[in-house]
């Protein structure tokens, strides 16, 4: 009994959320983290199943993979999402161990949940810059073929209204050609200028701070 309460007092000095079940999956214990994360007390926990709806650690195919690999002498690891005190949702890698009497027969199952939802943010953010920057190279690859293209078309146009025997309804048709080019121009510079600053915009997110 010493030795229990001595690892217990030393779990609640953790500053990941802890749980300890029985073979049963009952829960015997939580430390302070899990209570402070989740706004609740020993009474909403101690002696619910860990699978209980209320507590919302896991889902059900978690649950039943957690209890088969404890059984089988495995750790299971994997990533849960639920929902702190005040309806924030949270999601936490879970690390379950099993741990064993003098005869080898499951006695408890340690859970040990380490809050990950800042860095899985900073994770869908990287890969959203990520894909907004093959976006601005293509764009900006298609930006230089079409001002090229207008180049080209610009210096046709200028070479046109050169020409002595060209009528005054055509180089009224080349002056309007002329104009759209401008336009045209003015288009490209506004979208490319745009879509830099959205995606400096988005650069100006990190680093990111978000309460645990």
């Amino acid at each position: 009994m010493f030795e229990r309460n001595l690892l217990f007092q030393s779990l609640n000095k953790v500053n990941d959320s802890v749980l300890i079940t029985n073979a049963e999956c009952i829960i015997l214990f939580s430390n302070s983290t899990y209570k402070e994360t989740r706004l609740a007390n020993d009474a909403k926990i101690i002696g619910k199943h860990f699978g209980d709806e209320s507590l919302k650690i896991c889902d059900a195919r978690q649950c039943e993979e957690i209890s088969t690999n404890c059984k089988a002498r495995k750790i299971w690891t994997g990533v849960i999402r639920g929902k702190q005190g005040g309806g924030i949702v949270q999601s936490d890698s879970l690390t379950v161990t099993p741990m064993f009497d003098t005869n080898g027969h499951l006695e408890f199952m340690l859970f040990v949940m380490h809050n990950i939802t800042n860095e899985l943010v900073k994770e869908r953010n990287i890969q959203h810059l990520n894909k907004l920057e093959t976006l601005r190279q293509v764009l900006g690859d298609i930006s230089h073929d079409f001002k090229n293209i207008l180049m080209a078309i610009s210096i046709y146009a200028e070479l046109l209204q050169d020409d002595a025997n060209l009528s005054e309804n055509s180089r009224k048709y080349l002056e309007s050609i002329r104009n759209e080019i401008i336009r045209a121009q003015e288009l490209q510079n506004n979208i490319s200028a745009k879509f830099s600053t959205t995606t400096h915009a988005c650069k100006n997110l990190f680093p990111l701070t978000l309460k645990p």
